[in-house]
């Protein structure tokens, strides 16, 4: 291979190595701005401690709603409580009570995930006992608005 030709191969290794560079570094953020945001995406806007919250419709009470603690994260509208205790009202039956370590309610607030040792006590409308669930995750449909 004469000086030309590995001339020419270098120089067409070097001009790929720095077309690559020019184009990782366009894709690059700072390290800094980065976990920035993800903290700033992660942090809660505001949490309540202890709190309660009740559903009502027309038809009146829903459900209850308590846990020790909420934190609402802004970034996607969603919160995540600790140790909540949901009691869910219907005219079929009695009230249906679901404890759990944690959960999420949903963005719209219709919907709460529990997640681990999830106990679901229901009793019958006489008030009598029923049964007892248990289970590691649940979705739960709250009921907001009349006819949803």
């Amino acid at each position: 291979m004469s000086f030309l030709e590995r001339l020419l191969m270098f120089l067409g290794l070097l001009f790929l190595a720095a077309i690559t560079l020019w184009l990782n570094q366009g894709q690059q953020e700072p390290i800094e701005a980065t976990v920035e945001s993800i903290a700033s995406e992660s942090d809660p806007d505001y949490y309540m401690e202890n709190f309660v919250a009740t559903g009502i419709d027309s038809s009146g009470r829903q459900y209850i709603m308590d846990a020790v603690r909420l934190a609402h994260f802004p970034h996607n509208g969603t919160s995540l409580i600790d140790q909540p205790h949901i009691v869910q009202y219907s005219d079929d039956a009695g009230p249906r009570h679901v404890y759990a370590q944690s959960g999420l309610i949903s963005k719209d607030g219709t919907e709460v995930t529990l997640r681990g040792e999830v106990k679901i006590i229901e009793t019958k409308s006489d008030g009598s006992a029923g049964h007892v669930t248990t289970t590691d995750k649940i979705r739960i449909k709250l009921k907001k608005k009349p006819g949803t």
